[in-house]
């Protein structure tokens, strides 16, 4: 690993070699279209971390060797406005995948954060290319990442940046309860993230969300979200 693509931070620990072909999120993972034998006979070694909240994955602009694949947990993608307002792009979910832009110029067009405990596999792009040129389907598998980032790019400008901020509350909110990676009773995000999401202080966030939660739309516990009531969620979604 290159010293620029040193994952910079204290609170990471190595949790060892990446068992791919027992993976518990093998169907979901990047390498699902992958025969075992080819990744069991790897030339290069994808080590598992296990990173705190607030860790620091990777940097914008930061020259890097390797993409990460989310085992558990989430990781919010971020740029910074000026005045250093934090701006979230796009949150990667278990089973998916930060950093691909590194096969277009080598350099990570954002700065990955954890949100919350969180696993990740880091895969050497070396690895990546030694496998696609045995195996066609990693490479739709690719394309469809591919595909997958660009349309989460959309739902973020057109969901969550237009409306009234309760309204794009509640988009937020039904997309992360209806993400099949997440857990299917609740959800764990903070103010900070929704904030971060939607373009509105925390504050504001949490002024959302105990409305809410006194309209019977959503339940807490604990840090831990559910959408107890999606149809109302779901008219209210449906607001210019």
């Amino acid at each position: 690993m290159s010293r620029d693509s040193k994952i910079r931070s204290t609170d990471v620990n190595w949790l060892g070699r990446a068992d791919c072909t027992n993976c518990p999120i093998r169907v979901h993972a990047l390498f699902s279209p992958v025969p075992d034998e080819s990744l069991e006979a790897l030339t290069a070694p994808i080590d598992r971390f296990g990173f705190g909240p607030k860790t620091t994955l990777y940097e914008l602009d930061q020259r890097g060797d390797s993409i990460y694949t989310l085992r558990s947990g989430l990781v919010k993608l971020v740029r910074h406005l000026p005045k250093g307002v934090e701006r979230i792009v796009r949150l990667v979910r278990p089973g998916g995948v930060a950093g691909l832009e590194l096969l277009v110029d080598g350099r990570y067009h954002h700065t990955a954060v954890a949100v919350q405990e969180s696993e990740a596999c880091r895969i050497p792009i070396v690895v990546l290319s030694e496998l696609k040129q045995r195996h066609t389907e990693l490479h739709r598998e690719l394309i469809r990442r591919w595909q997958e980032s660009v349309d989460e790019a959309d739902r973020f400008i057109t969901a969550f940046a237009t409306g009234a901020a309760p309204v794009r509350m509640a988009r937020l909110l039904l997309r992360l309860c209806d993400d099949r990676s997440a857990s299917p009773s609740s959800t764990r995000i903070g103010r900070d993230v929704l904030a971060g999401v939607l373009g509105i202080s925390t504050e504001t966030a949490s002024r959302i969300m105990a409305d809410f939660k006194r309209r019977g739309l959503v339940e807490e516990e604990e840090g831990h979200f559910r959408c107890v009531d999606p149809a109302g969620l779901e008219a209210l979604a449906q607001d210019p």
